[in-house]
């Protein structure tokens, strides 16, 4: 009968802020005071876009080619940190944590071979072979474990920005919907 308008917000990098919600939310009450007979849907997309820090590649080739591999390795840290399946869904990460920690080894283990590399072929020319190996390793083998841990902690960082910008933009969400409940719009239409 009446003509359909659809808002589309998209979410970026899976994750929206309530002050953009909320001045489309403003912007579908100002369609709707000019055109009253017009229905408008709010829906929400997401871009699919999604990073994982150090990862060389992105995520999706990354799972494919990783596929099953590491997931014997990557067990004992599922069972050390409870909770981390839910970490990844509160932070936005569609994976599920043997997924997301089999790629955080195939990327830990990438910058384990590039810093080796590197740090063979600039000590070697200082030093003696074996030491310029054993230091080269050391090294290396620092860069993983660091690669590994904060590609780990990772998901919590994005909690916590998400939490942050809840937070900054709450008093926003807030005072519109009193100024709409105020001037005798109902709650659930505020």
């Amino acid at each position: 009968k009446y003509p359909v308008l659809i808002l589309l917000i998209v979410k970026q990098e899976n994750n929206i802020g309530i002050l953009r919600l909320v001045s489309h939310i403003v912007t579908r009450d100002i369609i709707s005071c000019l055109f009253p007979w017009m229905t408008i849907e709010v829906k929400f997309y997401s871009s699919g876009f999604m990073r994982i820090p150090f990862c060389p590649i992105p995520v999706e080739k990354a799972r494919k080619i990783v596929g099953t591999t590491f997931y014997g390795v990557v067990e004992p840290f599922l069972k050390v940190s409870r909770g981390f399946e839910i970490q990844l869904k509160q932070a936005g990460i569609p994976l599920n944590g043997r997924e997301y920690l089999s790629i955080a080894m195939f990327s830990s283990i990438f910058m384990f071979l590039i810093m080796y590399v590197l740090f063979l072929i600039f000590t070697v020319r200082i030093i003696n072979l074996f030491n310029a190996l054993s230091m080269s390793f050391f090294i290396a083998a620092i860069f993983f474990f660091v690669t590994f841990f904060y590609i780990k902690i990772y998901p919590k960082v994005l909690i916590k920005k998400r939490v942050i910008d809840i937070e900054r933009n709450l008093l926003y969400a807030l005072r519109h919907m009193h100024v709409q409940i105020t001037s005798g719009v109902p709650v659930f239409d505020a």
